[in-house]
C-alpha cells in the first residue's frame, strides 16, 4: 500500500507540478478517508455542484493546465476504489451533473474509511518529502504541517492556494468511473 501511495503521489506531482504539502496530504486524505467531510446535506451538496457546473460555460471547456487534456477520470484508489470525476472534461462529454451528484452522495455515505493507512502512508510519504526524495516547492514546512494534522487528529482541509490558483479544481469524488 506504501508504494502505491508513494506512486499516486508521485503520479500526481508530474500531472499538477504546483502541488504543496497540503495537496498531497488532500490527495491522501481523499483516497483513504472518502468525502462524507463535504456532504452537510444534501440540497447544499446539489447547489454547490449546480453552481460550479454552470461556471464552465456551454461547449468544450478549457483545462487549467497549459497544453494538456484534462483527465475525466483519477483514479486515487489506496485501499478501496475510489476516484476523482473532473467536471469541466464531465461537462464537455455531457455526463449528467445527477449522475455525478448521486455517485458523490453514495460515496460519502458508504466509503469504508481508513485512518490508519492515512496515518501510515502520511508517515511515510513525510519522510520522503523530509529527505527530499519526494520534490515540493515548500518542503521545509513538512514540520510544522505534520504537527498541525496530528494536533487536529488528521482532519480534512482545502487545497493550498498555490495549487487553487494554478489549477482551479473541480472535481467530486465517486466509487467508480461510469462513463
Amino acid at each position: 500500500m506504501e508504494e502505491r501511495a508513494v506512486a499516486l503521489v508521485c503520479q500526481h506531482l508530474e500531472i499538477y507540478p504546483q502541488m504543496r504539502i497540503a495537496d498531497v496530504y488532500k490527495l491522501l486524505y481523499q483516497a483513504c478517508m472518502g468525502a462524507e467531510h463535504a456532504i452537510t446535506d444534501e440540497e447544499s451538496v446539489e447547489h454547490w455542484l449546480l453552481e460550479e457546473w454552470e461556471t464552465f460555460g456551454e461547449g468544450s471547456v478549457e483545462c487549467p493546465r497549459e497544453g494538456q487534456e484534462e483527465d475525466l477520470y483519477e483514479d486515487l484508489s489506496l485501499h478501496t476504489p475510489i476516484y476523482r470525476i473532473n467536471l469541466r472534461p464531465a461537462k464537455a462529454k455531457a455526463v449528467k451533473p445527477s449522475l455525478i451528484l448521486e455517485e458523490f452522495i453514495r460515496l460519502g455515505n458508504g466509503y469504508p474509511k481508513n485512518e490508519l493507512v492515512l496515518t501510515s502512508t502520511w508517515e511515510v510519504i513525510s519522510r520522503k518529502i523530509r529527505s527530499g526524495i519526494i520534490f515540493l516547492p515548500d518542503p521545509e514546512g513538512i514540520d510544522e504541517f505534520n504537527e498541525l494534522v496530528c494536533e487536529n487528529r488528521f482532519p480534512p482541509i482545502h487545497h493550498s492556494k498555490e495549487y487553487s490558483e494554478a489549477y482551479r479544481p473541480a472535481y467530486r469524488l465517486v466509487g467508480r468511473p461510469f462513463d
